[in-house]
């Protein structure tokens, strides 16, 4: 699994590590490289739920005043 902090499932607290989030998210597999979209998102009020995917297990956060998403990016060709 990559290392690094990660909180939350989907939206991840933006101090997240974003190769450690790109794994859970399903974008790219563990020491995999690769091209991601990240997005990013206002979540002031929003708890941060943990969960174990894709071989990468995320902790449960509270409120956050900021976060963000990763998916897969499109090559543009």
């Amino acid at each position: 699994p990559e290392a690094g902090p990660l909180w939350g499932t989907d939206v991840y607290t933006h101090d997240s590590a974003l190769a450690a989030a790109a794994v859970h998210a399903g974008v790219l597999m563990a020491g995999e490289r690769g091209l991601v979209r990240v997005t990013w998102v206002d979540t002031v009020n929003v708890a941060f739920v943990g969960s174990e995917r894709n071989g990468a297990r995320s902790a449960s956060y509270g409120p956050w005043p900021s976060g963000f998403r990763v998916e897969r990016a499109s090559s543009g060709r």
